[in-house]
């Protein structure tokens, strides 16, 4: 075997190792978090029977949102590879992270020598920011996306391969992209480019551009009609409760934590939901930066084109598949997590080890370096391993949450949940106004602290949530529900039915809320005007 082909297999080999080592006892977690809605509790996985019909579903069917048909259809035979037991989606995540830390090494060896290349893909494999992706079970759409993109670049860079065979691997791989995750959207942009920086031949460029566009494609109307948009995702609540612009400012405040996150290993936080007085007073210094960031990314892609080289392509690479989950152009489900930076750090760590395989060179530099990136790495590799444990449960996941980002209301919203599964009323209520005083504009924790603070028989606390969610959301049903049922037992039938005529207004199908309307009116009670705005919370208990 040749020496250099010896050294970039060793290499690749020490990549998929270290990913190996450094999560092998995720194989001994449990279902955790996102895991529990998706996988124990989504019936359609857990038959081989069933799971064509969950191929023709949104991927979150209890919220009618995203459309992920590969992954789905990786859940559900991984459930009945282990009878529903959880060691096959962590196994199969540590193979799927080992082979995508395989994959950077080769994309590495584009331009790379053997060490730089393998340490690129070592440094994928041990870093923090990749935590959350490998160890929770949902994190397989990160891996199988991240992998379909690497080996897109791969196929699309080769000059050795027939046109015909390049043209069919970069519509499968395209296909397969976006089947996994919605990053996949980006695989006609990345096709483009490493076809262009590996020949500088435009028309084979655009070619296989359209090659990975014929793969997106089928994807993209199977969305519409499945779930009658592109994007498919409910906006968080942090988008919903503020304007366009402020929206905006957000995405370009979040964006240098994301960065820095992929730049340098630190403990990941995991939740980053932004407090009310963050979100009405964005700091400048940050949207000033992300929009720095945002011209780079830019300027990347721009170079990219005007003077393709493989540096210039891993820039541009991190910022294209940044840019779908970065909701500068379309608003996520979540502001910031560290799973979503999976794929886009890839171009980072490839420019890090070309910096690394610059600095070798000179020997005043090299014992600086070899020193320093080893630590590095070894610093990263404790941290991810650190991680394994957080990842058994939800009740530990959560606790990190809290714990890391105290400021997350939603971290305290989860608490509370949690809480409350263990019928720790008093607990869980005094986790929903933690994060109630953080940020009070999500429904799910104006409800869910209005239902325990009305069975803890605070009821003047939990109208105060009630009329509070109803000021809001007009249309949220359970608020309503359970205020007209208070009102009732009050003996305000005035004020209930008031409720109910407005909740007919907005949603007329709704029977019980007819049929309690006319037993009122039955009874001669008529509609009392409600007030306009809730009163103030009473004071604690």
């Amino acid at each position: 075997m040749h020496p250099d082909r010896r050294q970039a297999n060793v290499a690749t080999a020490i990549a998929a190792l270290a990913a190996l080592a450094t999560f092998a006892l995720a194989i001994q977690l449990g279902f955790a978090y996102d895991d529990e809605p998706m996988l124990v509790q989504n019936r359609l996985i857990h038959s081989l029977a069933e799971l064509p019909a969950a191929l023709t579903k949104p991927y979150w069917m209890q919220y009618g949102t995203l459309y992920r048909p590969l992954t789905t259809l990786a859940f559900g035979l991984d459930w009945a590879l282990g009878g529903g037991q959880p060691w096959p989606f962590h196994l199969g995540n540590l193979l799927w992270h080992a082979g995508v830390s395989a994959l950077v090494v080769r994309v590495g060896l584009r331009f790379l020598p053997p060490l730089a290349a393998g340490l690129a893909g070592v440094a994928f494999a041990v870093h923090p920011v990749h935590a959350e992706a490998v160890l929770n079970g949902v994190g397989r759409a990160e891996l199988m996306c991240g992998a379909a993109l690497l080996a897109l670049v791969l196929v699309a860079s080769r000059t050795d391969m027939a046109p015909r065979d390049q043209w069919i691997a970069t519509l499968l791989l395209g296909f397969a992209a976006l089947g996994c995750k919605e990053t996949g959207v980006t695989a006609p942009v990345i096709a483009a480019g490493a076809a262009w920086v590996a020949t500088r031949d435009r028309r084979r460029a655009l070619a296989l551009a359209g090659a990975a566009a014929c793969g997106v494609a089928p994807l993209l109307v199977a969305r519409v009609a499945i779930l009658g948009t592109f994007g498919g995702d409910q906006p968080h609540m942090a988008f919903q409760a503020t304007s366009w612009m402020g929206g905006l400012w957000l995405a370009l405040a979040t964006l240098p934590r994301a960065v820095a996150l992929m730049l340098a290993p630190q403990l990941p936080r995991y939740e980053y939901s932004p407090t009310l007085a963050a979100l009405e007073h964005p700091d400048v210094t940050l949207i000033a930066l992300g929009v720095v960031l945002v011209g780079a990314g830019i300027a990347a892609v721009v170079a990219l084109i005007r003077r393709p080289t493989w540096p210039a392509f891993a820039l541009a690479f991190t910022a294209v598949t940044l840019l779908p989950v970065s909701n500068l152009v379309m608003r996520a489900g979540i502001v910031l997590a560290e799973r979503t930076l999976y794929a886009p750090s890839v171009g980072i760590l490839l420019l890090l080890a070309a910096a690394f395989a610059l600095a070798v060179e000179r020997p005043a530099l090299r014992r600086a370096a070899l020193g320093g990136t080893g630590l590095l790495v070894g610093v990263s590799a404790m941290m991810s391993a650190h991680e394994v444990p957080v990842w058994d449960r939800t009740a530990t996941v959560v606790q990190a949450f809290i714990t890391r980002n105290p400021s997350s209301y939603a971290g305290w919203m989860f608490q509370g949940n949690v809480y409350a599964l263990r019928a720790q009323r008093d607990s869980a209520i005094w986790a929903y106004e933690r994060g109630l005083a953080l940020f009070d504009r999500d429904h799910r924790l104006v409800h869910a602290a209005a239902s325990h603070e009305l069975v803890a028989g605070d009821t003047a606390r939990a109208v105060h949530w009630l009329e509070h969610a109803l000021d809001r959301w007009p249309a949220s049903r359970r608020s309503r529900a359970v205020l007209i049922n208070v009102r009732v037992a009050q003996g305000q039938g005035a004020a209930a039915l008031a409720l109910a005529e407005q909740g007919l207004a907005l949603e007329p199908d709704q029977h019980a809320w007819e049929r309690l309307r006319d037993s009122l009116r039955a009874a001669g009670v008529s509609a009392a005007s409600p007030a306009s705005a809730p009163a103030p919370p009473p004071g604690a208990r």
